[in-house]
């Protein structure tokens, strides 16, 4: 195993993340409400999703 298989997040220095537009906490507030998951979860799906979505169209030609 790699020495980067064994840093955990809590090892890892994350840079903390720049205030979301207005619009964007409010959905993010009613995504934690409604699902009952926690913020960084919720975070961290969209980011999956997001990147999924993005390698998806760039395969399609959808990105130039």
């Amino acid at each position: 195993m790699s020495f980067l298989e064994h840093i955990t997040t809590s090892d890892a220095w994350l840079s903390p993340l720049p205030p979301l537009p207005p619009r964007m906490e409010e959905l993010l507030h009613e995504t934690v409400q409604q699902t009952g998951r926690g913020r960084e979860e919720i975070l961290h799906l969209c980011l999956k999703h997001g990147i999924e979505r993005m390698l998806e169209n760039l395969e399609k030609g959808d990105i130039p």
